[in-house]
């Protein structure tokens, strides 16, 4: 008999033994280890994978055993009950999953049990978190939780809800905290709605959004045009801002963290998710910006990493800002330098990619695309650690290229269905457009940009204005 963390145990039992173990454990005392249906605990461990680690034996290959799932809940003084070993004939039975079933046909309406191969987190599935928010399908999983689509039972409005095993990680609860304190004075982050724990698992429920870059990229083979490339770099860039500004660095910049918004107003508008690896770079008692140290440990994605974070550093503002750069130039060019390497069996890929990033100067990376990409590159590179980015700038830099290049800020994106521009109007959460009162594009921070000829003046977004 093995115990559970939780109390939830699996008790493999041959046929002929059966009865005489059903009255073992009532004759200790536990009324309620048979019950499946008292405790959320012991209905989510009913489709879990038990791993028995015990000594007792070679792996059980009889096909003809009938196994029983018992709930094992805590006993009367809240302690956990005594592990035992199991005897089952010098036998172990390992990584099987269990559900009791009735059956329905048959005479004498014997009980029967099938093993059943599931998904643990299917378990989730109608539980309702928070008092309201009601769990349906899944959306996506990542290393550390998954995410579900859920309902507002009061509103009926349809919301995200992410979640991670408690007993395993605790990066819910630090993401959760950053969450509401920039959704709360920021736009373009999903709106923080509730954080707490259900059964074994953190809970935090955030605005549903929209499709991320990385699927929306994959849809259009993989490359975006300039155009799409030029407008997403002014969204992604005033997300960071606004991050930065709040004293915090995202640490993991890539497309999937990139995700489009939905609904009438928000569609074309650019969010920022996904805060597990974020951190304050600021010191909380002085609000200054921390001191550099050397020789921490990794965090984030390898292929948009920056050098510095590779090379072991504190991230800060400027890698996230480079980490931007190498997406953007994925976007371009379909595929980074250091993408798809082939290492050997001794080799390391982290130390491969980052001897590639450092054979690929901003010049040779960005050989054939477009000045503002080497402009740009080459700003966040020489970026310190202390130093704060002048955004302003970086956003000038994109925007004088799509001036150049004759392209309207129209939100006709390489994914949209729509043909020719479409001339948005304000939107209202604020994420939309507003109309430029004859601003032109090109002229930001004083600077004049040269123009086609032919340009036309167009609506700019004032996105954190």
């Amino acid at each position: 008999m093995e115990s559970f963390e939780n109390g939830a145990l699996i008790l493999a039992i041959e046929k002929e033994n059966c009865v005489n173990a059903l009255d073992q454990v009532q004759a200790e005392g536990d009324s309620n280890l048979l019950s499946h249906s008292e405790s959320w605990d012991c209905e989510h461990r009913k489709s879990n994978t038990c791993q028995f680690n015990n000594n007792c034996g070679e792996r059980s290959q009889s096909t003809s055993s009938t196994f029983i799932g018992i709930g094992l809940g805590r006993s009367r003084n809240g302690e956990r009950p005594p592990a035992k070993e199991c005897e089952d004939k010098g036998k172990q039975t390992q990584s099987v999953s269990l559900v009791m079933v009735e059956e329905s046909k048959g005479t004498g309406g014997n009980m029967a049990l099938k093993q059943q191969q599931s998904d643990p987190w299917e378990s989730v599935r109608h539980l309702v978190v928070g008092e309201i928010f009601l769990i349906g399908d899944r959306i996506s999983a990542g290393a550390y939780g998954k995410v579900f689509n859920a309902t507002c039972t009061m509103t009926g409005e349809s919301v995200a809800v992410k979640l991670e095993d408690r007993y395993k990680n605790n990066y819910l609860e630090h993401e959760s905290r950053i969450l509401w304190n920039v959704s709360s004075i920021q736009s373009g982050f999903p709106r923080w709605r509730y954080f707490g724990s259900e059964g074994p698992f953190n809970v935090l429920v955030m605005d549903k959004l929209g499709s991320s870059l990385s699927s929306l990229l994959a849809s259009c083979n993989g490359i975006f045009t300039l155009k799409t490339t030029l407008m997403l770099a002014d969204q992604c860039l005033l997300r960071l801002q606004s991050l930065h500004e709040c004293g915090y660095v995202h640490s993991d910049i890539k497309p999937e963290n990139y995700v489009m918004g939905i609904g009438q107003f928000d569609s074309n508008a650019v969010y920022l998710i996904d805060f597990g690896l974020s951190k304050s770079y600021k010191n909380v008692t002085t609000k200054h910006h921390l001191r550099q140290k050397p020789g921490g440990s990794f965090n984030g994605t390898v292929r948009y990493a920056s050098i510095n974070t590779h090379q072991g550093l504190d991230p800060s503002r400027r890698d996230d800002l480079e980490s931007l750069g190498y997406m953007l130039i994925q976007f371009i060019k379909r595929k980074l330098p250091w993408s798809g390497l082939q290492i050997d069996a001794n080799e390391s890929l982290f130390e491969k990619v980052l001897q590639v990033k450092l054979d690929n100067p901003v010049e040779k990376l960005c050989a054939d695309l477009p000045k503002c990409f080497t402009e740009y590159m080459r700003y966040c590179r020489g970026l310190g650690f202390k130093e704060t980015p002048d955004y302003n700038h970086l956003r000038s830099i994109f925007m004088a290229e799509m001036a150049f290049q004759n392209y309207f800020y129209d939100y006709q994106y390489d994914w949209a269905t729509t043909a020719g521009p479409v001339y948005p109007s304000v939107s209202a959460s604020g994420l939309g457009p507003a109309p430029s009162n004859g601003v032109n594009v090109a002229m930001m921070d004083g600077i004049n940009y040269p123009l086609p000829q032919n340009y036309r003046f167009y609506c700019y977004p004032t996105f954190g204005f």
